[in-house]
């Protein structure tokens, strides 16, 4: 979502059998994050993640025709990524925030980050790594991205469970945000669709199929949901799935990992874990000096 701070976001794969390395980062995401949770219950003084699992209370408020009940994760997703960023900056990472140029390609928008980072004292890049998501459509010519349009509409309560459903032209899903006393609901997926303004029609839709399903966030004074807000991003779809690989462009070294669709935080860690192994054959193979 363009708001981060108002996204919402927990463990449900979107991987199919087709694509096996993409089942193979929600699992290794999934044991991370449980991993997560466990050190932070065994040292209180550790930095907490916003991460929760939640307990399976299925309740099923209409027909169903098949049901699938397990543990997830739900995550604040403002809080995870401060805690990220954190652990970055402990590590050594610096951000530097500045706007690069697209209109020329991605070999011109390496030089000018490049500069960016030297200005502020860095070394030249060894390596560099592309996450620029949707953005990538146009930076790198890449013509396998597309829009999934999505919106949800954010509401005071924290649900106590996370669902999914779908069911004939609709689907709905309940996410809450641990310890931020509000919940996601939503929501949309809309495949080429590059508007980001939300449609008042699908709210009053959201809302409906919610009501169905946490009708115990309803407390608002006429007897509906407290609103807080209503937001509508573009998640980075692509045709046959997220690129993570290496590429040498006009010289310099790139790991590209965009794409991920709406499974971003559920393929993660997965991806990280594959991005860093790239990152590290590329380091590998550069000259000590060079690196000097």
């Amino acid at each position: 979502m363009a708001d981060l701070s108002r996204a919402g976001a927990h463990w449900h794969t979107h991987a199919t059998p087709e694509d096996p390395r993409a089942c193979d980062w929600d699992v290794q995401t999934y044991e991370y994050w449980v991993g997560v949770l466990e050190r932070e219950g065994r040292d209180e003084q550790l930095p907490k993640a916003g991460l929760k699992v939640k307990p399976p209370t299925p309740r099923l408020a209409m027909r169903v025709l098949a049901a699938v009940v397990y543990r997830a994760v739900a995550v604040n997703v403002a809080q995870y990524l401060l805690y990220l960023q954190e652990r970055a900056r402990k590590s050594g990472a610096v951000v530097i925030k500045a706007r690069l140029p697209v209109e020329q390609g991605l070999q011109h928008a390496l030089e000018v980050a490049e500069r960016e980072a030297m200005s502020e004292g860095r070394s030249k890049a060894d390596c560099f790594v592309n996450a620029t998501g949707l953005g990538a459509a146009k930076l790198c010519g890449d013509e396998a991205m597309y829009p999934i349009r999505g919106q949800t509409v954010l509401v005071k309560g924290e649900a106590k469970t996370i669902f999914t459903r779908s069911g004939v032209d609709y689907g709905a899903y309940c996410i809450p945000r641990p310890g931020s006393g509000s919940t996601i609901l939503g929501g949309t997926k809309e495949k080429d669709v590059w508007s980001e303004t939300p449609d008042p029609n699908v709210t009053e839709q959201i809302l409906k199929h919610a009501a169905l399903n946490i009708p115990e966030l309803m407390r608002g004074p006429d007897g509906g949901f407290e609103v807080i807000s209503v937001q509508c991003g573009l998640r980075p779809g692509r045709h046959g799935g997220a690129r993570v690989e290496t590429e040498r462009v006009g010289g310099k070294r790139v790991v590209h990992a965009y794409g991920h669709a709406g499974g971003g935080y559920q393929n993660s860690i997965g991806s990280a874990r594959l991005t860093l192994r790239l990152v590290e054959e590329i380091l590998a193979c550069v000259p000590v000096a060079a690196r000097l």
